[in-house]
């Protein structure tokens, strides 16, 4: 994803973590789910603009 700006990548960051704990996921489940909420983040302009909801989250975990 290309960089349009990166206000709000860490609390997107902290959000996808406190996302997979809460669902009982394992720590890499809970760091993935952290790296696509930052990488969305970043990708539009503003903090919660691409915030990904959870069908994308699960979309892309199929994708790969």
């Amino acid at each position: 994803m290309a960089l349009a700006d990166a206000v709000g990548a860490g609390d997107a960051f902290a959000a996808g973590v406190l996302d997979g704990e809460l669902d009982g996921a394992v720590v890499a489940e809970s760091l993935r789910r952290a790296d696509l909420c930052g990488a969305y983040t970043v990708s539009a302009v503003g903090d919660t603009t691409a915030m990904p909801t959870r069908e994308e989250l699960d979309a892309d975990r199929v994708s790969r």
